[in-house]
């Protein structure tokens, strides 16, 4: 099973290119369960992680799966996939991170993240017009606008919550450190919302992670270069597949 959890001002919508191209891939079916976490209504990230867990519990229990699960974060999303490792971390196997921090929000980030609160408030269609350009590398039409779209459903209401859920995040560096399960993270290089030296001291934790850098990408890399994301799940599904599944001459 793989659980996929958006990031601020996302929705399903932020993943569909991915999930489009797994169910096409070779590795659907040893996939399992595709999930997309609903935690638009939490008032923090550890609420919204427990939101996510109880969703992935009546999955398998009304279902019956039982494929290794496999949590995919973007963004904020990273944050609330990092909490749910702190709680369960036996319950998960493989991990990807994508345009994500385990450090807590920067206390120079403070005064972007307040003013995005007042403009949420004053214009929010300005504010999200702003957020989908911003967060893109070259700010493809078709990729903005679909962006822009997306995050005027979420609404103000929940943009704030969430932002001010960012805004208190913990700090998970050494309640995480060591990990030994399989970890992907995914960055653009030119990501100007989580820096590329961010997701380099957070590969630095744990021994079996793995960096992908992506060229000519910002921060949404979901919807401007959804195949990097999927290179990284599938190498997490292979990794954890047994031997035959994942051989060469299969591959």
């Amino acid at each position: 099973m793989i659980l996929f959890v958006p990031g601020l001002l996302n929705d399903e919508r932020v993943w569909g290119d991915v999930l489009s191209g797994l169910r096409l891939s070779r590795w659907a079916a040893q996939a399992g369960e595709l999930v997309v976490a609903q935690v638009g209504h939490g008032q923090t990230i550890q609420e919204m992680a427990r939101q996510a867990s109880s969703r992935i519990e009546s999955i398998r229990a009304s279902t019956g799966d039982t494929t290794p699960l496999i949590v995919v974060g973007f963004s904020m999303g990273g944050y609330i996939t990092l909490e749910m490792l702190v709680r369960q971390r036996e319950a998960i196997h493989g991990v990807v991170l994508v345009g994500t921090s385990a450090a807590p929000e920067p206390a120079e980030n403070i005064p972007n993240r307040e003013r995005a609160l007042g403009s949420f408030e004053k214009d929010f269609g300005k504010a999200v017009a702003g957020i989908a350009s911003f967060g893109t590398f070259e700010a493809v039409p078709e990729v903005v606008e679909a962006l822009r779209l997306m995050m005027l459903g979420i609404g103000p209401v929940v943009a704030a919550q969430q932002t001010r859920a960012i805004m208190a995040r913990p700090d998970h560096r050494v309640a995480l450190a060591g990990l030994s399960m399989p970890i992907r993270l995914v960055c653009g290089d030119h990501d100007r919302i989580i820096s590329p030296s961010q997701s380099q001291a957070m590969a630095k934790l744990w021994p079996h992670a793995q960096l992908r850098m992506v060229p000519q990408c910002g921060h949404m890399v979901p919807k401007e270069k959804p195949h990097e994301v999927l290179v990284a799940i599938t190498d997490v599904i292979a990794g954890l597949a047994p031997q035959s599944a994942r051989s060469p001459a299969s591959r």
